[in-house]
């Protein structure tokens, strides 16, 4: 029982990045298949939509890739709190 809040405390620290990485697999997977299937489609507009498709996810994965995590550091510091603490 007493391990039960832990695995709570410590799993909500990466909360954030959990869904980026999933979304980031979900992305790369589909991305692949939209690529399979349009080397082996047999209609020539099926091949281009195919990887245009595959092209969007391409743009979505890089886009996720450049995103910063919570783990890295900021460009900019966050400016000093005035006036009286909350």
């Amino acid at each position: 029982m007493g391990a039960l809040p832990l695995l709570l405390m410590s799993s909500s620290l990466r909360s954030e990045e959990l869904p980026v990485n999933r979304e980031l697999k979900e992305f790369l997977r589909l991305e692949r298949t939209c690529r399979e299937h349009a080397a082996i489609a047999s209609f020539e507009l099926e091949r281009e939509g195919l990887l245009k498709v595959a092209e969007y996810y391409r743009k979505a994965i890089e886009a996720l890739e450049r995103r910063p995590t919570a783990d890295s550091p900021r460009k900019f510091p966050l400016p000093a709190r005035r006036g009286r603490p909350l």
